[in-house]
């Protein structure tokens, strides 16, 4: 049901303002009944706007928002009249935009620069008037107003008069802190186009920054995080909203940085990122961090993207990382290539890559297992060059291998004997006792060799 009717003309106005005043009724009376209309009914007012009087224009669209701008209730067809006039003032910015530029390389006499000025307040003189009633006393006036102004901003991208732009700063700035917060949502909105991000100092961020730390609704903090925009001065600022105690604005976080590029943040920023994402309790937040995983993995070779977060400072992220992106059926080991240097993330994807195909039964697993003399020759390597990182990924690897070869079976034993009568590391003790277990499943025999080694020590 529509509960706002734009009428006719009444007698005794003006011919030029009725004829006005009734098309614009009729577009609007269609266009808040269903969006499909929009299309049609803009280039009907573009028409009417170029084909009348601008002055008239103005007058007539202004007292039909103002029917808009007393309306406090919520409802799909205000949306939709909100959303349409704004995209219609936006139009009109950017025709007269272009009238301007075109002007300019004509060399037009100044008469008709005269007439060109007349019109180029259209827009702007509306956002004006918003700018009034924005700081009116009736709560839904402030809300509405503040509504128009963003979604107009929002749809402009030709240049805006300066004085105009810091007026608008000026006032939302103190909209942000109306007492209504759906009117501090709308204000946050309006604003978005106003910031500068790659300014540390720029008003508008800093609003957003003291919004995000002292605003108790989660419906306001996650308005600024959908307005904010994504730059080396504000990716700290979203690392911090990742630990926001509302769910929803989280959430709302890993979508944001989501459509941002890598080459923006620093390893230790996607280190934080990805941690807290992948470790929080709501399913909804985990998806979407792991979306953010899956696109900058895409962006590079997956030993590169690997090699990128620094597995051997990051080794547990890193592993939560490899089983999500090894989860994936379309996921194909055999199209990665070992190489010198990348040898450290092959062996943990290789690694892990092997314990999933291993706890799924796929009856492929032997196809993936490495030969054991080609990683008995990598242990002995890693261990002589003391790449203790790498060889502890060796060590877990040589678990998943099959020693029905004899040879390859005593090859490896006597390898991890050697190493384990001189390696100092005491971490590496239980892997290297854990695989001769394996090694040597007799457990007579497996104490008795344990005991030379002792004895040797």
């Amino acid at each position: 049901k529509v509960s706002l009717f734009f009428g006719a003309g009444e007698m005794g106005d003006d011919y030029d303002s009725v004829l006005v005043r009734n098309e614009l009724a009729c577009v609007l009376n269609e266009a808040q009944r269903n969006a499909l209309s929009h299309k049609m009914g803009m280039t009907s007012l573009l028409q009417l706007y170029n084909n009348n009087d601008p002055d008239t224009f103005e007058a007539e669209l202004i007292d039909m928002m103002n029917r808009i701008l007393v309306a406090g209730t919520k409802g799909p067809h205000i949306d939709r009249l909100i959303k349409f006039i704004s995209q219609v003032l936006a139009r009109i910015h950017q025709q007269i935009a272009k009238q301007t530029e075109d002007e300019q390389e004509l060399d037009f006499l100044s008469s008709q620069a005269s007439r060109k000025n007349r019109t180029l307040n259209v827009t702007t003189s509306i956002l004006d008037y918003l700018l009034e009633t924005s700081q009116a006393g009736n709560k839904a006036v402030r809300w509405r107003s503040c509504q128009f102004i963003g979604i107009t901003l929002n749809h402009i991208t030709a240049e805006i008069d300066e004085k105009i732009w810091e007026e608008l700063k000026q006032n939302l700035l103190v909209r942000t802190q109306d007492k209504i917060p759906q009117i501090r949502v709308a204000a946050i909105v309006a604003l978005r186009r106003l910031q500068d991000p790659t300014d540390k100092k720029d008003r508008v961020v800093k609003e957003f920054i003291r919004i995000l730390s002292n605003d108790v609704q989660k419906e306001v903090r996650k308005a600024v995080i959908q307005s904010l925009v994504v730059s080396v001065h504000t990716i700290p600022i979203f690392i911090e909203r990742t630990k926001d105690v509302a769910p929803e604005v989280r959430k709302e976080v890993y979508r944001v940085l989501g459509n941002a590029k890598k080459s923006l943040f620093e390893t230790e920023q996607l280190v934080s990122i990805f941690g807290n994402g992948l470790a929080d309790r709501d399913p909804k937040v985990v998806k979407n961090c792991q979306k953010i995983i899956a696109k900058f993995a895409s962006t590079m070779p997956l030993l590169a993207f690997i090699a990128s977060l620094v597995p051997q400072q990051n080794q547990k992220l890193i592993e939560q990382i490899i089983r999500f992106l090894v989860s994936d059926r379309k996921f194909d080991f055999s199209t990665i290539e070992r190489t010198d240097e990348y040898a450290v993330e092959y062996n943990i994807l290789h690694r892990i890559f092997l314990s999933k195909v291993l706890h799924d039964g796929n009856d492929e697993y032997d196809d993936y297992l490495p030969e054991i003399f080609d990683i008995c020759r990598q242990i002995l390597l890693m261990y002589q060059e003391e790449e203790m990182f790498d060889l502890k990924q060796l060590l877990q690897i040589g678990q998943t291998l099959d020693y029905s070869n004899e040879a390859g079976r005593r090859k490896m034993s006597t390898i991890l004997r050697e190493i384990l009568r001189e390696v100092k590391q005491l971490d590496l003790h239980p892997l290297l006792v854990s695989l001769l277990r394996k090694i040597h499943p007799d457990e007579s025999d497996f104490i008795q060799m344990l005991l030379e080694i002792l004895a040797d020590i």
